[in-house]
This record gives structure tokens, C-alpha cells and sequence, in this order.
């Protein structure tokens, strides 16, 4: 039986780590660039 809490919950948690997967993959992005750019 499928709990309303839970699943509101377990979708939050979701929300919260695509979040932080957002920000981290941005991160990478922005020191691949800036050694690419260190580098030329």
C-alpha cells in the first residue's frame, strides 16, 4: 500500500539531490573551462 507521506517525501529528497546534481555538474563546468582557459 503506497503511503502519500512517503512518496511527498522520497520526492523532496529527489528534488534536493537533482538540486546539488545541478550545482555540481555547473562546477565541473566551470573548472574544465577555466584550466582550459589557463592553459591557452
Amino acid at each position: 500500500m503506497s503511503m502519500p507521506k512517503d512518496k511527498a517525501e522520497l520526492n523532496k529528497i529527489f528534488l534536493i539531490f537533482n538540486y546539488i546534481n545541478s550545482i555540481y555538474n555547473l562546477y565541473i563546468y566551470y573548472v574544465v573551462i577555466g584550466s582550459y582557459f589557463e592553459r591557452e
